[in-house]
Protein backbone atom coordinates (compact mmCIF):
# COMPACT_ATOMS: atom_id res chain seq x y z
CA UNK A 1 0.00 0.00 0.00
CA UNK A 2 2.76 1.97 0.16
CA UNK A 3 6.65 2.20 -0.25
CA UNK A 4 8.87 5.44 2.35
CA UNK A 5 12.44 5.71 2.48
CA UNK A 6 11.96 5.02 6.35
CA UNK A 7 9.71 3.50 8.57
CA UNK A 8 6.58 5.54 9.46
CA UNK A 9 5.22 5.47 12.93
CA UNK A 10 1.54 5.31 11.75
CA UNK A 11 2.20 2.24 9.48
CA UNK A 12 3.48 0.87 12.85
CA UNK A 13 0.71 1.80 14.71
CA UNK A 14 -1.66 0.34 12.34
CA UNK A 15 0.24 -3.25 12.74
CA UNK A 16 0.89 -3.43 8.47
CA UNK A 17 3.97 -5.79 7.64
CA UNK A 18 6.79 -4.25 6.52
CA UNK A 19 9.73 -5.49 4.11
CA UNK A 20 12.94 -3.86 4.18
CA UNK A 21 15.08 -3.18 0.84
CA UNK A 22 18.87 -2.47 0.68
CA UNK A 23 17.97 0.78 -1.11
CA UNK A 24 14.97 3.50 -1.67
CA UNK A 25 15.18 2.89 -5.53
CA UNK A 26 14.94 -1.19 -5.22
CA UNK A 27 11.86 -0.91 -2.83
CA UNK A 28 10.30 2.23 -5.35
CA UNK A 29 11.10 -0.72 -8.50
CA UNK A 30 9.34 -3.20 -6.35
CA UNK A 31 6.33 -1.43 -5.28
CA UNK A 32 5.62 0.06 -8.66
CA UNK A 33 5.99 -3.76 -10.02
CA UNK A 34 3.24 -5.03 -8.07
CA UNK A 35 1.12 -1.99 -8.79
CA UNK A 36 1.38 -2.42 -12.61
CA UNK A 37 0.70 -6.49 -12.03
CA UNK A 38 -2.98 -6.11 -14.44
CA UNK A 39 -5.96 -8.79 -12.90
CA UNK A 40 -4.72 -11.57 -15.28
CA UNK A 41 -1.06 -11.11 -14.39
CA UNK A 42 -1.98 -11.48 -10.08
CA UNK A 43 -3.84 -14.53 -11.18
CA UNK A 44 -0.86 -16.07 -12.83
CA UNK A 45 1.46 -15.20 -9.52
CA UNK A 46 -1.54 -16.96 -7.71
CA UNK A 47 -1.52 -19.95 -10.15
CA UNK A 48 -0.65 -23.95 -9.49
CA UNK A 49 2.43 -22.12 -11.69
CA UNK A 50 4.93 -19.79 -10.45
CA UNK A 51 5.74 -16.56 -12.09
CA UNK A 52 9.03 -17.25 -13.13
CA UNK A 53 9.38 -14.47 -15.57
CA UNK A 54 8.43 -11.50 -12.59
CA UNK A 55 10.93 -13.34 -10.71
CA UNK A 56 13.52 -12.90 -13.28
CA UNK A 57 12.74 -9.60 -13.97
CA UNK A 58 13.14 -8.93 -10.59
CA UNK A 59 16.53 -10.29 -10.30
CA UNK A 60 17.82 -8.82 -13.52
CA UNK A 61 17.13 -4.90 -12.04
CA UNK A 62 18.40 -5.72 -8.88
CA UNK A 63 21.36 -6.53 -10.80
CA UNK A 64 21.46 -3.41 -13.41
CA UNK A 65 21.33 -1.47 -10.12
CA UNK A 66 24.22 -2.95 -8.70
CA UNK A 67 26.43 -2.57 -11.95
CA UNK A 68 25.24 0.83 -12.03
CA UNK A 69 26.43 0.88 -8.09
CA UNK A 70 30.26 -0.80 -9.03
CA UNK A 71 30.99 1.38 -11.73
CA UNK A 72 30.64 4.49 -10.04
CA UNK A 73 32.84 2.82 -7.26
CA UNK A 74 35.55 2.66 -10.09
CA UNK A 75 35.38 6.25 -11.12
CA UNK A 76 35.73 7.42 -7.76
CA UNK A 77 38.63 5.48 -6.45
CA UNK A 78 40.08 6.29 -9.88
CA UNK A 79 39.11 9.95 -9.40
CA UNK A 80 40.77 9.63 -6.04
CA UNK A 81 43.95 8.14 -7.21
CA UNK A 82 44.14 10.70 -10.05
CA UNK A 83 44.06 13.44 -7.09
CA UNK A 84 46.65 12.09 -5.51
CA UNK A 85 49.01 11.55 -8.59
CA UNK A 86 48.41 15.41 -9.44
CA UNK A 87 49.97 16.17 -5.94
CA UNK A 88 52.98 14.41 -6.66
CA UNK A 89 53.18 15.60 -10.41
CA UNK A 90 52.94 19.32 -8.49
CA UNK A 91 55.13 18.13 -5.82
CA UNK A 92 56.52 21.87 -5.31
CA UNK A 93 53.31 24.03 -6.04
CA UNK A 94 51.64 22.07 -3.31
CA UNK A 95 54.36 22.16 -1.09
CA UNK A 96 54.78 26.25 -1.18
CA UNK A 97 50.71 26.35 -0.88
CA UNK A 98 50.69 24.21 2.17
CA UNK A 99 54.10 25.44 3.56
CA UNK A 100 53.02 29.30 3.03
CA UNK A 101 49.44 28.91 4.91
CA UNK A 102 51.15 26.61 7.91
CA UNK A 103 53.98 29.70 7.97
CA UNK A 104 51.19 32.39 8.46
CA UNK A 105 49.09 30.85 11.20
CA UNK A 106 52.05 30.02 13.25
CA UNK A 107 52.64 33.26 13.12
CA UNK A 108 49.57 33.87 14.37
CA UNK A 109 47.16 35.05 11.02
CA UNK A 110 43.75 34.81 11.02
CA UNK A 111 42.80 32.40 8.20
CA UNK A 112 40.29 35.42 6.07
CA UNK A 113 43.72 37.14 6.12
CA UNK A 114 45.55 34.52 4.32
CA UNK A 115 42.44 34.09 2.20
CA UNK A 116 43.25 37.77 1.30
CA UNK A 117 46.82 37.23 0.78
CA UNK A 118 46.30 34.08 -1.46
CA UNK A 119 43.69 36.67 -3.36
CA UNK A 120 46.50 39.35 -3.76
CA UNK A 121 49.62 37.13 -4.61
CA UNK A 122 46.77 35.56 -7.60
CA UNK A 123 46.78 38.81 -9.29
CA UNK A 124 49.98 39.42 -9.14
CA UNK A 125 50.72 35.69 -11.20
CA UNK A 126 52.21 33.96 -8.65
CA UNK A 127 51.38 30.45 -9.41
CA UNK A 128 50.82 28.89 -5.91
CA UNK A 129 48.45 31.51 -5.18
CA UNK A 130 46.36 31.41 -8.68
CA UNK A 131 46.05 27.48 -7.90
CA UNK A 132 43.98 28.16 -4.50
CA UNK A 133 40.34 28.61 -5.08
CA UNK A 134 38.81 28.26 -1.60
CA UNK A 135 40.33 28.61 2.34
CA UNK A 136 38.48 27.04 5.38
CA UNK A 137 39.41 27.66 8.52
CA UNK A 138 36.59 26.03 10.15
CA UNK A 139 38.00 22.94 8.44
CA UNK A 140 41.63 23.89 8.10
CA UNK A 141 41.84 23.28 5.13
CA UNK A 142 43.02 24.76 1.42
CA UNK A 143 41.79 23.55 -1.98
CA UNK A 144 43.59 24.19 -5.19
CA UNK A 145 42.80 23.33 -8.76
CA UNK A 146 45.33 21.04 -10.81
CA UNK A 147 44.73 20.21 -14.22
CA UNK A 148 40.39 21.03 -13.61
CA UNK A 149 40.52 18.69 -11.08
CA UNK A 150 40.13 20.38 -7.36
CA UNK A 151 41.58 18.72 -4.80
CA UNK A 152 40.88 19.41 -0.95
CA UNK A 153 44.35 19.93 1.60
CA UNK A 154 44.87 19.57 5.30
CA UNK A 155 47.38 22.19 6.18
CA UNK A 156 48.11 20.04 9.30
CA UNK A 157 49.76 17.67 6.60
CA UNK A 158 52.87 17.59 4.06
CA UNK A 159 52.19 16.54 -0.09
CA UNK A 160 53.20 13.38 1.07
CA UNK A 161 50.22 12.56 3.66
CA UNK A 162 47.97 14.56 2.14
CA UNK A 163 48.33 12.12 -1.21
CA UNK A 164 48.26 9.26 1.21
CA UNK A 165 45.07 9.91 2.91
CA UNK A 166 43.61 10.22 -0.87
CA UNK A 167 45.03 6.45 -1.73
CA UNK A 168 43.43 5.41 1.49
CA UNK A 169 40.14 6.69 0.51
CA UNK A 170 40.83 4.84 -2.69
CA UNK A 171 41.76 1.76 -1.51
CA UNK A 172 37.98 2.03 0.90
CA UNK A 173 36.24 2.92 -2.39
CA UNK A 174 37.81 -0.09 -3.50
CA UNK A 175 37.11 -2.32 -0.94
CA UNK A 176 33.13 -1.26 -1.02
CA UNK A 177 33.71 -2.62 -4.92
CA UNK A 178 34.65 -5.57 -3.63
CA UNK A 179 31.33 -5.96 -1.40
CA UNK A 180 29.12 -4.87 -4.29
CA UNK A 181 30.96 -7.53 -6.75
CA UNK A 182 30.02 -10.33 -4.03
CA UNK A 183 26.39 -8.73 -3.25
CA UNK A 184 26.28 -9.15 -7.25
CA UNK A 185 27.27 -12.31 -7.50
CA UNK A 186 24.95 -13.57 -4.94
CA UNK A 187 22.47 -11.79 -7.09
CA UNK A 188 23.25 -13.39 -9.98
CA UNK A 189 22.95 -17.03 -8.12
CA UNK A 190 19.77 -16.53 -7.55
CA UNK A 191 18.70 -15.41 -10.83
CA UNK A 192 20.50 -18.62 -12.01
CA UNK A 193 18.51 -20.65 -9.72
CA UNK A 194 15.27 -19.23 -10.56
CA UNK A 195 15.59 -20.12 -14.17
CA UNK A 196 16.75 -23.69 -13.25
CA UNK A 197 13.59 -24.00 -11.63
CA UNK A 198 11.34 -22.38 -14.61
CA UNK A 199 13.92 -24.75 -16.80
CA UNK A 200 12.74 -28.00 -14.99
CA UNK A 201 9.09 -26.84 -14.55
CA UNK A 202 9.17 -26.79 -18.35
CA UNK A 203 11.08 -29.53 -19.51
CA UNK A 204 8.33 -32.39 -19.36
CA UNK A 205 6.61 -30.05 -21.72
CA UNK A 206 9.24 -29.23 -23.89
CA UNK A 207 11.04 -32.72 -24.13
CA UNK A 208 8.88 -34.27 -26.33
CA UNK A 209 9.18 -31.59 -29.04
CA UNK A 210 13.01 -31.37 -28.54
CA UNK A 211 13.68 -34.49 -29.22
CA UNK A 212 11.98 -34.33 -32.72
CA UNK A 213 13.71 -31.61 -33.97
CA UNK A 214 16.45 -31.79 -36.73
CA UNK A 215 19.54 -30.27 -36.42
CA UNK A 216 19.38 -27.04 -38.13
CA UNK A 217 21.41 -26.60 -41.28
CA UNK A 218 24.21 -23.80 -41.37
CA UNK A 219 23.08 -20.58 -42.88
CA UNK A 220 24.32 -19.38 -46.11
CA UNK A 221 24.73 -15.92 -45.71
CA UNK A 222 26.23 -15.03 -48.54
CA UNK A 223 23.24 -16.84 -50.70
CA UNK A 224 20.51 -15.53 -48.43
CA UNK A 225 18.53 -12.03 -51.20
CA UNK A 226 17.26 -10.96 -47.80
CA UNK A 227 19.89 -11.04 -44.53
CA UNK A 228 18.07 -9.49 -41.64
CA UNK A 229 19.88 -7.10 -39.53
CA UNK A 230 19.89 -7.41 -35.89
CA UNK A 231 22.47 -5.27 -33.74
CA UNK A 232 22.99 -3.67 -30.39
CA UNK A 233 25.37 -1.30 -28.86
CA UNK A 234 28.36 -1.88 -27.08
CA UNK A 235 30.15 0.30 -24.75
CA UNK A 236 33.39 -0.48 -26.20
CA UNK A 237 32.10 0.60 -29.44
CA UNK A 238 33.30 4.08 -28.90
CA UNK A 239 37.04 2.67 -28.88
CA UNK A 240 38.84 0.62 -31.56
CA UNK A 241 38.20 -2.90 -30.78
CA UNK A 242 38.08 -6.45 -31.55
CA UNK A 243 37.36 -10.10 -30.21
CA UNK A 244 40.42 -12.35 -30.39
CA UNK A 245 40.11 -15.80 -31.51
CA UNK A 246 39.56 -17.16 -28.44
CA UNK A 247 37.10 -14.53 -27.59
CA UNK A 248 38.50 -11.98 -25.57
CA UNK A 249 37.95 -8.20 -26.04
CA UNK A 250 40.52 -6.02 -27.30
CA UNK A 251 40.43 -2.22 -27.33
CA UNK A 252 42.28 0.83 -28.23
CA UNK A 253 42.46 4.28 -28.11
CA UNK A 254 41.98 6.19 -31.40
CA UNK A 255 43.57 9.23 -29.75
CA UNK A 256 44.82 10.83 -26.13
CA UNK A 257 41.58 11.37 -24.81
CA UNK A 258 40.82 7.85 -25.42
CA UNK A 259 44.13 6.56 -24.00
CA UNK A 260 43.70 8.44 -20.99
CA UNK A 261 40.50 7.13 -20.39
CA UNK A 262 41.20 3.09 -21.07
CA UNK A 263 43.56 3.65 -18.39
CA UNK A 264 41.49 5.39 -16.17
CA UNK A 265 38.28 4.30 -16.22
CA UNK A 266 38.57 0.82 -18.19
CA UNK A 267 41.96 -1.09 -17.16
CA UNK A 268 41.44 -3.61 -14.23
CA UNK A 269 44.05 -5.17 -12.15
CA UNK A 270 43.89 -8.61 -14.36
CA UNK A 271 44.15 -6.76 -17.70
CA UNK A 272 46.63 -6.61 -20.24
CA UNK A 273 48.56 -3.40 -21.27
CA UNK A 274 50.13 -3.60 -24.77
CA UNK A 275 52.04 -0.84 -26.46
CA UNK A 276 54.63 -0.21 -29.38
CA UNK A 277 58.05 0.57 -28.86
CA UNK A 278 57.48 3.46 -31.78
CA UNK A 279 55.58 6.70 -30.48
CA UNK A 280 51.78 7.38 -31.88
CA UNK A 281 50.55 3.92 -30.72
CA UNK A 282 47.05 3.59 -29.06
CA UNK A 283 46.86 2.08 -25.65
CA UNK A 284 45.67 -1.37 -25.91
CA UNK A 285 43.74 -3.30 -23.19
CA UNK A 286 43.35 -7.01 -23.52
CA UNK A 287 40.60 -7.59 -20.90
CA UNK A 288 40.23 -10.40 -18.47
CA UNK A 289 36.48 -9.04 -17.73
CA UNK A 290 34.03 -6.49 -18.79
CA UNK A 291 33.67 -3.14 -16.76
CA UNK A 292 30.86 -4.29 -14.99
CA UNK A 293 31.62 -7.98 -14.38
CA UNK A 294 33.59 -9.03 -11.21
CA UNK A 295 37.27 -9.38 -11.45
CA UNK A 296 39.06 -12.42 -12.32
CA UNK A 297 42.92 -13.99 -12.93
CA UNK A 298 42.86 -14.77 -16.75
CA UNK A 299 45.64 -17.58 -17.72
CA UNK A 300 45.03 -15.85 -21.47
CA UNK A 301 46.02 -17.96 -24.64
CA UNK A 302 49.33 -16.71 -26.32
CA UNK A 303 46.92 -17.13 -29.69
CA UNK A 304 44.87 -13.63 -28.09
CA UNK A 305 48.63 -12.32 -26.43
CA UNK A 306 50.04 -12.41 -30.04
CA UNK A 307 46.76 -10.53 -31.70
CA UNK A 308 46.69 -7.50 -29.41
CA UNK A 309 50.44 -7.49 -29.78
CA UNK A 310 49.12 -7.16 -33.45
CA UNK A 311 46.31 -4.87 -32.63
CA UNK A 312 48.87 -2.48 -30.93
CA UNK A 313 51.17 -2.49 -34.07
CA UNK A 314 48.91 -2.02 -36.90
CA UNK A 315 46.86 0.66 -35.44
CA UNK A 316 50.06 2.83 -34.62
CA UNK A 317 52.28 5.19 -36.64
CA UNK A 318 54.13 2.55 -38.26
CA UNK A 319 51.52 1.91 -40.46
CA UNK A 320 51.18 5.55 -41.48
CA UNK A 321 55.07 5.35 -42.22
CA UNK A 322 54.61 2.24 -44.42
CA UNK A 323 56.51 -0.22 -42.32
CA UNK A 324 55.30 -3.24 -42.49
CA UNK A 325 56.44 -4.86 -38.95
CA UNK A 326 57.26 -3.04 -35.49
CA UNK A 327 57.79 -4.53 -31.86
CA UNK A 328 55.41 -4.50 -29.24
CA UNK A 329 55.29 -5.18 -25.62
CA UNK A 330 53.14 -6.23 -22.69
CA UNK A 331 53.07 -5.57 -19.16
CA UNK A 332 50.55 -6.08 -15.71
CA UNK A 333 48.36 -2.53 -15.50
CA UNK A 334 50.17 -2.09 -11.82
CA UNK A 335 53.26 -0.85 -13.97
CA UNK A 336 51.30 1.53 -15.35
CA UNK A 337 51.34 4.95 -13.86
CA UNK A 338 50.82 8.46 -14.62
CA UNK A 339 53.16 9.92 -12.45
CA UNK A 340 56.55 10.89 -13.95
CA UNK A 341 59.90 11.07 -12.72
CA UNK A 342 60.78 13.81 -10.75
CA UNK A 343 61.63 16.77 -13.34
CA UNK A 344 60.00 15.28 -16.17
CA UNK A 345 56.80 16.30 -17.84
CA UNK A 346 54.37 13.05 -19.27
CA UNK A 347 52.05 14.40 -22.29
CA UNK A 348 48.32 13.63 -22.37
CA UNK A 349 47.56 10.27 -23.50
CA UNK A 350 51.12 9.20 -22.53
CA UNK A 351 52.17 6.59 -19.65
CA UNK A 352 55.30 6.28 -16.89
CA UNK A 353 56.04 2.19 -17.46
CA UNK A 354 58.22 0.70 -14.22
CA UNK A 355 59.43 -2.84 -14.57
CA UNK A 356 59.77 -5.64 -16.61
CA UNK A 357 58.62 -6.18 -20.09
CA UNK A 358 57.57 -9.03 -22.50
CA UNK A 359 58.71 -8.50 -26.10
CA UNK A 360 56.63 -9.45 -28.96
CA UNK A 361 59.55 -8.76 -31.76
CA UNK A 362 58.48 -8.56 -35.44
CA UNK A 363 54.89 -8.58 -35.77
CA UNK A 364 53.17 -8.10 -39.14
CA UNK A 365 51.29 -5.23 -39.45
CA UNK A 366 48.37 -6.44 -41.16
CA UNK A 367 44.67 -6.21 -40.82
CA UNK A 368 41.28 -7.68 -41.94
CA UNK A 369 37.94 -6.04 -42.59
CA UNK A 370 35.21 -8.11 -42.60
CA UNK A 371 31.52 -8.65 -42.04
CA UNK A 372 30.13 -10.53 -39.20
CA UNK A 373 26.07 -12.15 -39.20
CA UNK A 374 25.27 -13.70 -36.35
CA UNK A 375 24.94 -13.06 -33.75
CA UNK A 376 25.00 -9.77 -34.72
CA UNK A 377 25.11 -8.27 -38.07
CA UNK A 378 28.00 -5.67 -38.18
CA UNK A 379 31.31 -4.48 -39.63
CA UNK A 380 34.67 -6.23 -37.71
CA UNK A 381 37.98 -5.19 -37.87
CA UNK A 382 41.23 -6.20 -36.66
CA UNK A 383 44.17 -8.62 -36.86
CA UNK A 384 43.40 -11.34 -39.54
CA UNK A 385 43.40 -14.66 -37.23
CA UNK A 386 40.60 -13.29 -35.10
CA UNK A 387 38.32 -11.94 -37.64
CA UNK A 388 38.41 -14.92 -40.02
CA UNK A 389 36.86 -16.50 -36.90
CA UNK A 390 34.16 -14.42 -36.67
CA UNK A 391 33.00 -12.90 -40.08
CA UNK A 392 31.30 -14.16 -42.62
CA UNK A 393 33.63 -12.79 -45.26
CA UNK A 394 36.37 -10.46 -45.09
CA UNK A 395 39.47 -8.85 -46.38
CA UNK A 396 42.95 -8.64 -45.70
CA UNK A 397 44.99 -5.13 -45.55
CA UNK A 398 48.72 -4.04 -45.06
CA UNK A 399 50.52 -0.17 -45.60
CA UNK A 400 50.40 0.91 -49.22
CA UNK A 401 49.04 3.78 -51.44
CA UNK A 402 45.56 3.98 -51.30
CA UNK A 403 44.22 7.18 -48.51
CA UNK A 404 42.20 5.63 -45.67
CA UNK A 405 38.97 6.57 -47.13
CA UNK A 406 39.76 5.41 -50.38
CA UNK A 407 40.68 2.34 -49.36
CA UNK A 408 37.05 1.75 -47.07
CA UNK A 409 35.17 2.46 -50.34
CA UNK A 410 37.32 0.02 -52.16
CA UNK A 411 36.78 -2.61 -49.18
CA UNK A 412 32.89 -1.58 -49.11
CA UNK A 413 32.60 -2.51 -53.17
CA UNK A 414 34.37 -6.09 -52.67
CA UNK A 415 32.56 -6.86 -49.58
CA UNK A 416 29.26 -5.57 -51.41
CA UNK A 417 29.96 -8.30 -54.48
CA UNK A 418 30.20 -11.17 -51.67
CA UNK A 419 26.79 -10.79 -51.04
CA UNK A 420 23.66 -11.67 -52.97
CA UNK A 421 21.66 -9.23 -50.74
CA UNK A 422 24.05 -6.15 -52.12
CA UNK A 423 21.30 -4.03 -49.78
CA UNK A 424 22.16 -5.90 -46.38
CA UNK A 425 25.89 -4.01 -47.19
CA UNK A 426 24.39 -0.14 -47.60
CA UNK A 427 22.86 -0.95 -43.81
CA UNK A 428 25.16 -2.44 -41.58
CA UNK A 429 28.76 -1.26 -43.48
CA UNK A 430 28.78 1.77 -44.92
CA UNK A 431 32.40 2.97 -46.09
CA UNK A 432 32.48 4.98 -43.20
CA UNK A 433 31.94 2.61 -41.05
CA UNK A 434 34.67 0.12 -42.26
CA UNK A 435 36.99 3.32 -42.22
CA UNK A 436 36.93 2.92 -38.19
CA UNK A 437 38.34 0.05 -38.70
CA UNK A 438 41.31 1.01 -41.08
CA UNK A 439 44.61 1.44 -39.71
CA UNK A 440 45.27 5.61 -39.89
CA UNK A 441 47.69 6.02 -43.37
CA UNK A 442 48.09 4.42 -46.70
CA UNK A 443 46.48 0.84 -47.06
CA UNK A 444 46.84 -1.66 -49.73
CA UNK A 445 43.92 -5.12 -50.22
CA UNK A 446 46.01 -7.74 -50.45
CA UNK A 447 43.53 -10.85 -51.25
CA UNK A 448 39.83 -11.38 -51.43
Amino acid sequence: MDVTPFPLREHQNEGLDEEAYDSFNEALDEYFFRLDLTADEQQDVGSNRPDFEAQIAKQERIIEQQEGAIEGFDERAAAERERAELLYANYDLVDDVLSTVRDAREEGVPWDDIADKLDAGAEQGIPAAEAVTNVDGAEGTVTIELDDSTITLDVSMGVEKNADRLYTEAKRIQEKKEGALAAIEDTREELEEVKRRRDEWEADDDEDDAEDEEEQEETDWLSLQSVPVKSTEQWYEQFRWFHTSDGYLVVGGRNADQNEALVKKYMDKHDRFFHTQARGGPVTLLKATGPSEAAKEVDFPESSLQEAAQFAVSYSSIWKDGRFADDAYMVEPSQVSKTPESGEYIEKGSFVIRGDRTYYNDVAAEVAVGIQCEPETRVVGGPPSAIETCAETMLRLKPGQYAQNDAAKMCYRRLREHFADTSFIRKVASPDLIQEFLPPGGSDIVDD
